[in-house]
């Protein structure tokens, strides 16, 4: 079990493997208030940067949010179909940049 950017960047890392289908459950409704958790932090240190500092949390998102756009990307241009599932995860990487 682990951050699913962890899943996607190995998934993008391993030339052997093939993924033919991608999609997103990650809740991006509300991602800067536990809808979406940075690869970079535990769940503890999270709840802690929500609380106590929630300009970097959004910060570390929005890296977070990239790293795992870049590894669906890989994939993609590998023959990979990704969809988004209604989540807003497309739109929320959008606003990361």
């Amino acid at each position: 079990v682990g951050n699913v950017v962890d899943v996607w960047e190995h998934l993008a890392n391993e030339k052997e493997t093939l993924v033919d289908l991608g999609s997103d459950q990650t809740s991006c409704h509300d991602p800067y208030q536990g809808g979406y958790y940075p690869v970079q932090l535990s769940y503890d240190e999270a709840q802690q940067c929500m609380k106590n500092d929630s300009t970097k949390f959004k910060e570390l998102v929005h890296e977070s949010i990239k790293r795992q756009i870049a590894a669906i990307d890989k994939l993609y241009e590998r023959g990979m179909y990704f969809f988004d599932y209604g989540n807003v995860f497309l739109l929320t990487a959008k606003h990361a940049g």
